[in-house]
């Protein structure tokens, strides 16, 4: 008979990568209730070892809640096939798609996508009104490449969620991908329409504009992303490149003259956005 623990056997069996938890010193009580609010303090702070010891306690003492939230803590720990294990524990009696998505995160995580978007997929036949898994089968499709079916995915997060400013900001990213970049435009204006306060929204709306033909548009929108956030050093570099590749030279000549000098990071940064555009360093 094999001396091997559960968590070594999970990990041999589904390929993940495990690793004992370590022991620490946290305060536990006699009170479920307790238990289970202070492992969701401790989530929401980031210790995730001390939510495991608290979550676990909770459960043991009867708490049906700590149960599916101790897979969570595990997940977050990085502690897969506990995780794994915990989550397939609470399955075998309750069909919940957050859980089904959290099982879905961790065969991700470890590179089996195609069963990942399979649990995805059967969280939506369980919930099939919750936008969130839509969304998440639509970013695992994407992963694999599968653009065409990530779009439709994406598709329906939004029809149940319209109001969701993130999920046309992605279906925007999902179209410039795919060189479709007036429907892009689209995509993003109603992301900025939704959340008219991110700058990073107008940055990638610059880019569409620009891969359209529409450079005057495109400097605007970087324009607009800088006033909203002033202290970013790489839009009016930006903007300085752009008029000069639009042939601007005094306009760009001028913008080039209110630039910072770019650290390394925004170098970097910069040369990715020249190459998403098709300029020559």
């Amino acid at each position: 008979m094999s001396n091997e623990s559960p968590a070594s056997a999970l990990a041999d069996l589904f390929g993940l990568a495990s690793s004992a938890p370590a022991p620490s010193q946290v305060k536990l009580t006699d009170s479920p209730v307790e238990n289970l609010a202070a492992g969701r303090e401790s989530m929401a702070a980031g210790q995730f070892d001390a939510a495991i010891e608290q979550f676990r306690r909770a459960a043991q003492q009867g708490s049906a809640e700590a149960v599916a939230e101790l897979g969570m803590a595990y997940s977050a720990a990085e502690e897969l096939p506990l995780a794994y294990a915990q989550y397939l524990r609470v399955l075998k009696s309750e069909r919940n798609g957050e859980l089904l998505v959290g099982v879905s995160d961790i065969l991700k995580r470890s590179g089996r996508m195609r069963d990942a978007v399979a649990q995805i997929q059967q969280a939506i036949e369980a919930e099939p009104t919750t936008p969130l898994h839509h969304y998440k089968l639509a970013e695992a499709l994407l992963e694999m490449g599968e653009r065409k079916k990530a779009l439709a995915a994406v598709e329906n997060a939004i029809l149940i969620a319209p109001e969701t400013a993130h999920f046309h900001f992605f279906m925007g990213e999902l179209l410039f991908r795919m060189a479709r970049f007036d429907e892009a435009l689209g995509a993003y204006r109603a992301a900025i329409e939704l959340s008219p306060g991110d700058d990073y929204y107008y940055l990638r709306t610059a880019l569409a504009f620009w891969k359209a033909g529409k450079a005057t548009e495109a400097v605007k929108s970087v324009q607009l992303a800088s006033d909203l956030n002033p202290s970013e050093d790489l839009y009016p570099a930006l903007i300085a490149l752009l008029l000069e590749e639009d042939g601007k030279i005094d306009e760009a000549i001028t913008a080039q003259d209110r630039a910072k000098k770019l650290d390394r990071y925004d170098e970097e940064r910069l040369s990715r956005i020249m190459a998403e555009l098709g300029i020559e360093p």
